[in-house]
Order: structure tokens, then sequence, then C-alpha cells
């Protein structure tokens, strides 16, 4: 920004589509946080409920809220629209159903001016219903980048509208996947990821609520085809493989589900070893960091092979070896016999015939 001109420290960013049922709390949890220097963006994507006039009324009263209006465009373009018209030196992400706890700035925006080589910065979540009822805490997100970057092969370790980010990535590196209206986030972080680091705070400071209108259970198929497609490139940077989007499917279809035949066996040690060892010499710097990589692949293991039980009870031996060989402790944990009675208890029917 040119000399003179005032800049807040934070751009909180918020793409609005038809959200009048959450709104008010949303809005009202940014403006009661514990830091005041920021703007929030609200990008009203051609809202056709009284979204818009909500966001007037607010504005009316707090001049720290900018108001971009368009059609119909979708959440990445808004968010895009969003972040290329803000004036902060952080990007703080929200979403008009959302609800922050009052400290969430504050502590996001000191983990980032103590730690300048940390790029984006999320934190532990409750999931909470249309009615704001707590479903469950996830208070077990993985914490140091490494750890994150691992996880970003098997799932989703940043909880999207609870992060704040360097600004000057964007710029430097990349938006949004224009193209893409779901999974966007994790495709950036996995395009990102080899330029940045990651870090969650151990602390619950945002409300995620689930609803039937939320994009994940509209477009589900849709979500898990672009996830697969941006797993294929990270796996691929990390290994310098060539894996197809077929190989990547049927490995995360195979965790998911389960193998049950010793091709499918052979299959899945041979790519979770290869991302393994590629992960391990890449990205951890110590012992203790590579134990925990191998702790978490002996756990995968384990589960699979109690998934196993059900239909082949030698594969499910060889699982636990394999597992076993990664790390041997890990059949001692007693989060290992909870996945065992798990495994067990589905083997069992549950009426007569």
């Amino acid at each position: 920004s040119s000399e003179g001109v005032y800049s807040p420290i934070i751009s909180v960013v918020m793409p609005v589509y038809n959200s009048q049922k959450y709104l008010r709390k949303s809005i009202e949890s940014i403006l009661t946080q514990t830091v005041g220097d920021y703007e929030l963006i609200i990008v009203n994507d051609g809202s056709t409920d009284s979204s818009g006039q909500i966001i007037k009324d607010y504005q009316e009263k707090d001049n720290r809220i900018i108001i971009f209006t368009q059609d119909n465009q979708g959440v990445t373009k808004s968010l895009n629209k969003g972040i290329k018209n803000s004036k902060g030196k952080y990007i703080a992400r929200m979403d008009a159903d959302d609800i922050c706890a009052p400290k969430r700035f504050e502590l996001q925006l000191e983990y980032l001016e103590k730690y300048p080589n940390t790029d984006i910065v999320g934190c532990m979540v409750s999931l909470i219903s249309e009615k704001g009822k707590i479903i469950r805490s996830l208070d077990d997100l993985p914490l140091e980048d490494y750890q994150i970057k691992w996880h970003l092969i098997f799932g989703s370790p940043l909880i999207h509208p609870a992060l704040m980010i360097r600004r000057r990535i964007f710029d430097d590196i990349g938006y949004y996947d224009d193209s893409l209206n779901v999974a966007q986030d994790i495709e950036l972080w996995r395009r990102l990821s080899h330029h940045i680091k990651f870090y969650n705070i151990p602390e619950r400071l945002f409300d995620l609520r689930i609803h039937k209108e939320s994009t994940s259970s509209l477009f589900p198929n849709e979500q898990e085809n672009i996830r697969n497609k941006s797993l294929v490139q990270y796996i691929n940077t990390i290994t310098g493989m060539n894996y197809t989007i077929s190989d990547i499917h049927l490995l995360i279809k195979l965790i998911k589900n389960g193998i049950n035949n010793f091709s499918q066996f052979h299959f899945l040690t041979n790519i979770l070893n290869h991302i393994r060892i590629a992960f391990i010499n890449n990205k951890c710097k110590s012992k203790f960091e590579r134990k925990y990589i191998n702790e978490n692949l002996s756990l995968l293991f384990l589960q699979s092979a109690f998934k196993a039980v059900q239909s082949n009870i030698i594969i499910s031996i060889f699982m636990i070896l394999s597992s076993i060989l990664f790390n041997y402790k890990m059949i001692f944990k007693r989060k290992t016999w909870w996945y065992m009675k798990q495994g067990l208890l589905q083997t069992i029917p549950l009426k007569a015939n």
C-alpha cells in the first residue's frame, strides 16, 4: 500500500452466499476478537436471501467492514477476489456459517510474528450442528510442519476456514485454483507445501458448522476426484515416482476399505513404503520425527489388518507383521486393541438370518 495509507495487520476474507441463517453469529465472532487491527472483507457472491442487507447493517456500524458484491461465481473466485483486494500482512480465513473463539486472531498472530518461517497457522476445532451444539471436538490434529505434511497424504490436517496465512505466499507462490469449486484448499496446501511451513495451535479456537448445505455435503464425488488428482502430484513430488490417478485411487480405497488378496497387499505395502522412505529422507530432520512417521504407518497397517480380518485372516496376519516391522511398540498400545475390537465387532453378524 502507498505511503500514508493505513494498512491493518490482518485481512479477514469471508465469502458469503445465502448465509442469512448463520451470518450474524459469524460476523459477531469476528467483531468481538481481542485483536482489533483488521479489515473484514466480505465478498457477497450473488446472495438472493437477506445476507446482503445483514452485511450492510453491520458495515454501517463498523467501518472495518468492506463489501464486494458480485454475481454468483463460487467460493474459490470469491476468495481470490477478497485476497487480491486485501491490505493486511496476514489473511485470516472465515466462512459465513462458522464461529471464532475471541482469542483466535490474537494467538495465531502471536505465533506468526514470533516464527517468521511459519506461513500458515491453524488450530483445533469443535464440529457444531446446525443449532450450534457441539457434535465432537477435533483436539488431535497434527501440530508440527512435518506431521501436517505427512497427514496431507491421507486427509485434511488443516481446517480451512480456521487458518491464518501470510499474505505474501499468495503473491509469491500462487492463489486458489479458480477452476475448482470444491477441495480448492487441500489442492493449494499440497501445491504450496514444498515451499512453506505449517503449524496448528493446540487450542480449540474455532467452531466448524456441519450442515446439509455445506459444499462437502453437496458435492462428495467431485471433491474426492479433485483430492485424488492433487494427491497424485503431491506423492509424485515427494517420491520422484510417476504414480497414476488409478494407483492413488486404489491406494485410498485400500486404506479406507481394507484389503482381501495378496496382490492388493503387495501393492499397498510397496507404495506406502516408497512414500515413507522418501518422506523421511526429504522432510524429517530428527530421529523423533522419523519415529512419528513409522508409528503412523504402523498404525495404518494395523487398522488395515483389522479390516482384513473380515475377508482374509492370513492377510490380516501379514498386515500385523508389516506393522511390527515399522514399529513393534504399536502392538502394545491401547489404541491398537481398540482398533482390533472394532475390526472384530464388524465381522460378527448383527442379526441372525
